[in-house]
This record gives structure tokens, sequence and C-alpha cells, in this order.
């Protein structure tokens, strides 16, 4: 991945987690950290997409046990 590639994904991640905050389905906390967790809206929105039968649903459930997994793995440093 070339510098040019790097400065797409990073301003795509930027706007993607702005248009989140935006919507109230994140937080960012205003320390150096700048920690990123779901708003009760965030997460009453993932628990319904979660339940959806479709593609949807089963990419929100691997992402819960893939980062289940990285937790096991690497713990929870909160």
């Amino acid at each position: 991945m070339d510098w040019r590639t790097s400065l797409t994904l990073r301003r795509r991640c930027a706007d993607a987690l702005a248009f989140l905050e935006a919507a109230g389905l994140t937080t960012i906390s205003h320390d150096r950290q700048r920690i990123v967790t779901l708003t009760q809206a965030g997460k009453s929105h993932l628990d319904r997409a979660a339940r959806d039968a479709g593609d949807l649903g089963l990419f929100i459930r691997k992402l819960r046990i893939n980062q289940e997994r990285v937790m096991a793995r690497i713990g929870d440093e909160r």
C-alpha cells in the first residue's frame, strides 16, 4: 500500500467516525487516547441489526465474535 492509499483510507475512516458521531451512535473521548464507544442508541441499533436474518445480521454477528476473540487474546485495556 503506498502513501496515497493510506491517506485515502485514513480519510474514509475519519469520515465514517464523524458520521457515526453526528448520528449519535458513537462518542469519542476528549483525552489523548480518543477512545470510540457506542452510545445506548448505537448499541440498540446494532442489537436490532444483529437479529436480522440477512447479510447485515450475519456481518454484525461475525464482527462480535471476532471482537470477543481479540478481547480474550489481548484483554480489555480500558
